[in-house]
């Protein structure tokens, strides 16, 4: 029999079978089995070689299954419909979604959109680059300075001037130069930085805000006039200290006055001035105050006899806020009226030592008066001077809480109009009584202030009495009794004087709630629970609000 005949008669499954390999072969078996070896071993070799090609060809499907998904999403994104929005509605919502934010210099990476108009279509582009009011508002905002820092800021800012027409621009620059390095290379050659950076933009501008370094003030003043033809609001602040000579730092106050920086402003109106704790004496400083009508000095620490000479001369003011420090001549002003005709809302920060500086005032528009004083200033002299209607009145008297003074009800009676009134002081019972029964203050809606113990006894009876002013819906009393600790809260009552509920520890303790559930939200109402008989027995009159704060003495 031929070898082939004979190895083909042998069952070639037996080397796949499960079954243990312990037979012994027979030499024709031998032979079959060395022939099956080598086919099989041509089998292995086939499929290595198939293996090695498997992940290119692997690989190959992958980056075909890639582009067609790429290309089927930009099959999806040319047919999508936001492609085909309206331009001038692209333009409302790309407003919409900034509106009252800047553009932020320099652009940070970590910051940056993670979807660039570009990506989604030309269009949208071209839309946010036409939009300006995308543009209109800029903000540098940098703690290392550096001239290659300047270099792509006034770059930048050139670029941003051209993307608009001619004879426009953004409206808005916020320049914040803080932190510990920004001092400049004294061999730096002029102009400063300052003025490169407000140059492209500065005769477009209507609201430009300065925080600077000392060092940069200084530049900004030594400059010409600057062109501020548009400007309506200017806000300075220089806190930050980066001059060490204490002489450098006191000639600060002579270099504004001789400035010719803001000379050109015709449009100014609102001034702001932070932080400028090196001036006592500002009124020599070039602003043009006689066109302002809105002045905020309020972290200033002038002299009182420099405020008011500033005050002289800000004949169109509507708004002003001051504050006054050092010692000064106690005794009466011997200056001629200060009249402020169009002044309608006034606060003065006083930690001055004149009790008469409010003598010399006339505002007759006055409608919010706030007065913080370490000394009670005498009010009653300005609201003798003209007819006044003012409808808010704040007495802060800090060295003098919790008590009373004589002549706050002269004061008072001053103020027929008044609708707010907010003080530290104490009011009396007297006064108290005659604000309830409208003797006094016949308009007052909200009282601020403390009370005495009687005077506590006097609210809690006021409803059997009838003497409370319905009108009065806000009351918030504060007392120094130890034993009203239970009235701690918010107080809520019925049209018909009932007690509903208050709130004490957080919780609010009512047998129905008056008022809707936003408004129990905004007074912290989280959970209502059975008002208790003792609490029942409080009185008031219909629809107050009252706010009691125990003190311990």
């Amino acid at each position: 029999m031929a070898p082939n005949d004979e190895s083909s008669s042998v069952d070639p499954n037996w080397i796949c079978a499960n079954t243990p390999n312990t037979s012994i072969l027979s030499d024709r078996e031998i032979l079959a089995a060395k022939s099956l070896l080598s086919e099989t071993l041509s089998e292995v070799e086939r499929l290595d070689l198939e293996m090695a090609r498997t992940p290119k060809r692997l690989d190959n499907l992958v980056a075909q299954q890639d582009e067609a998904a790429a290309r089927a999403e930009k099959i999806r994104i040319a047919i999508a419909p936001h492609k085909r929005v309206p331009p001038e509605i692209l333009a409302e919502i790309f407003a919409h979604t900034v509106e009252g934010e800047s553009l932020t210099l320099p652009l940070r990476a970590q910051y940056s959109w993670p979807w660039p108009l570009r990506s989604v279509c030309s269009l949208w582009r071209r839309v946010a680059i036409s939009e300006r009011r995308l543009w209109s508002s800029i903000e540098i905002r940098t703690q290392d300075w550096s001239n290659n820092l300047g270099v792509r800021l006034y770059i930048c800012l050139y670029h941003l001037r051209l993307q608009f027409p001619t004879g426009t621009g953004p409206s808005k620059l916020k320049l914040d130069i803080s932190g510990s390095d920004t001092r400049l290379d004294p061999n730096a050659e002029p102009p400063h930085p300052i003025i490169d950076l407000l140059s492209p933009l500065l005769p477009f501008l209507r609201e430009l805000y300065l925080i600077l370094p000392l060092s940069w003030c200084f530049a900004l003043f030594e400059a010409s006039a600057l062109n501020l033809a548009l400007v309506e609001t200017l806000s300075l602040d220089w806190g930050a200290t980066d001059i060490n000579d204490s002489d450098d730092t006191s000639d600060l106050e002579d270099v504004l006055a001789a400035s010719s920086a803001f000379s050109a402003a015709p449009g100014l109106r609102k001034l702001q001035i932070r932080n400028i704790s090196y001036f006592e004496v500002l009124n020599n400083a070039p602003f043009p105050w006689a066109q302002l009508t809105e002045l905020d000095l309020s972290k200033a620490m002038l002299t009182m006899m420099s405020a008011l000479n500033i005050l002289r001369q800000c004949t169109q003011l509507v708004g002003c806020h001051l504050r006054t420090t050092g010692f000064s001549d106690p005794g009466p002003i011997h200056e001629k009226e200060i009249v402020l005709p169009c002044l309608q809302s006034m606060a003065w920060e006083r930690f001055d030592d004149n009790e008469h500086v409010f003598s010399c005032l006339v505002a007759p528009s006055l409608k919010e008066f706030r007065v913080v004083s370490i000394f009670l200033p005498d009010i009653a002299s300005m609201l003798q001077n003209a007819p006044l209607s003012i409808e808010f009145f704040q007495w802060e008297s800090l060295p003098d809480q919790l008590r009373e003074v004589p002549y706050l009800e002269d004061i008072l009676s001053n103020m027929p109009t008044l609708v707010e009134f907010e003080t530290s002081l104490q009011v009396s019972l007297l006064t108290l009584e005659k604000i309830s029964s409208r003797q006094l203050l016949p308009c007052l809606k909200v009282l601020k202030c403390n009370v005495s113990s009687e005077s506590l006894n006097f609210i809690r009876e006021s409803r059997s009495q009838d003497t409370l002013q319905a009108a009065l819906f806000q009351v918030w009393i504060h007392s120094r009794k130890k034993d009203t600790s239970w009235l701690n809260g918010l107080l809520i009552f019925t049209a018909n004087g009932d007690l509903m509920g208050f709130r004490y520890d957080g919780a609010y303790y009512c047998k129905e709630l008056p008022i809707s559930s936003d408004r129990a939200r905004h007074l912290g109402i989280s959970r209502t629970v059975p008002c208790t008989p003792d609490i029942e027995n409080v009185q008031s009159t219909p629809w107050w609000y009252i706010e009691m704060h125990a003190y311990v003495a």
